[in-house]
């Protein structure tokens, strides 16, 4: 079966505090429209993640890269800030400060890159096409 190379791109304007969920929305539209089972997959809570940090840590202007080949999604988040991000760890009481520790834990693969205007956070997880699940639920007829 062959696997097709889809990339596609947003630009996030607006509120920053708006941003997450506009991405989230973007981003399981996108899945959708691409018959992508994201089920098993925590993909909304990284995007939020990646685009919070953004938000909070880079710069203008910020866009979302959604790729999609080999079995994978890979999110990126640009920014035009250059301050490459840090995984922090800390008190488990802290309600700040988790995101790329959620970001690793929730992907198979992440990482940062510094682009010409400053710098792409990405984040894969593996994902199906919709429907090719093997397992069958409920009774078999």
């Amino acid at each position: 079966m062959h696997d097709p190379h889809t990339r596609i791109s947003l630009s996030l304007d607006g509120r920053a505090s708006d941003r997450p969920r506009v991405a989230r929305r973007w981003v399981i539209d996108r899945c959708a429209e691409l018959h992508l089972d994201m089920e098993g997959t925590d993909l909304p809570v990284l995007v939020s993640e990646l685009v919070t940090n953004a938000c909070v840590h880079g710069a203008e202007p910020i866009f979302i890269h959604l790729d999609v080949a080999n079995g994978r999604v890979r999110v990126e988040v640009e920014d035009g800030s250059s301050v490459m991000p840090k995984v922090k760890r800390s008190d488990k009481r802290s309600t700040v400060g988790r995101g790329l520790s959620i970001v690793e834990a929730l992907s198979r693969a992440w990482g940062a890159e510094r682009t010409g205007a400053g710098k792409v956070v990405w984040a894969e997880v593996p994902i199906r096409p919709a429907g090719s699940n093997t397992t069958r639920r409920g009774p078999v007829t």
